[in-house]
């Protein structure tokens, strides 16, 4: 909040402000990032994440951290990253903790495209995991992300769900934090 201050008042660019040895570090960075995902995404292999039964299929990190290893450049840069700024952080940007909680959400919500929304309102959260109907006429699932996020998909299962849903109620449990996503997607499961 000082650097934007301080930009505002003396109007000096981010360039001026860092210096253009910093700005070319970022980029270098950034670049690297958006190389290793292009090579990835290319080659259709997955980036990060785990499946459903907890074997490692992303391949990111593994591949990122390679590339760091053979270009010095980049390990030397890497270096004097903060932690809370690499793609590669455990934590958000801004230090907040990734959450897991499962959920079920007992009521009128079979029938009704409670899956489908249940799905899209938590892509529009950035989150991840699974939703699925039950045997019992319940829906139940895993969310996974920033706490904050976590506990707005929350106050949305319990309170508001699909258009033609009736939720009696929701509940929630194994709520903790995690260290990395096991999700890549939200997905339905059936």
């Amino acid at each position: 909040m000082a650097n934007y201050r301080r930009r505002a008042e003396t109007g000096e660019s981010t360039v001026q402000l860092l210096g253009p040895t910093q700005i070319e570090k970022n980029r270098y960075y950034v670049k690297s990032i958006g190389e290793a995902v292009q090579f990835l995404a290319v080659n259709e292999l997955p980036l990060r994440g785990h499946n459903h039964e907890g074997g490692e299929e992303g391949l990111f990190l593994k591949f990122f951290d390679y590339t760091i290893k053979k270009d010095a450049k980049l390990a030397e840069i890497v270096k004097y990253i903060p932690d809370n700024a690499k793609y590669t952080s455990n934590t958000m940007a801004n230090n907040e903790k990734l959450t897991t909680v499962d959920y079920e959400v007992f009521g009128r919500v079979q029938g009704v495209f409670f899956r489908k929304y249940t799905q899209a309102e938590g892509k529009k959260l950035g989150l991840v995991g699974w939703v699925q109907n039950t045997e019992q006429g319940t829906v139940r699932g895993q969310l996974q992300g920033p706490n904050s996020k976590i506990q707005a998909m929350k106050a949305w299962l319990k309170n508001k769900g699909s258009p033609k849903s009736r939720i009696d109620k929701a509940e929630f449990s194994n709520e903790k934090d995690i260290q990395k996503l096991v999700f890549e997607d939200f997905t339905v499961r059936k």
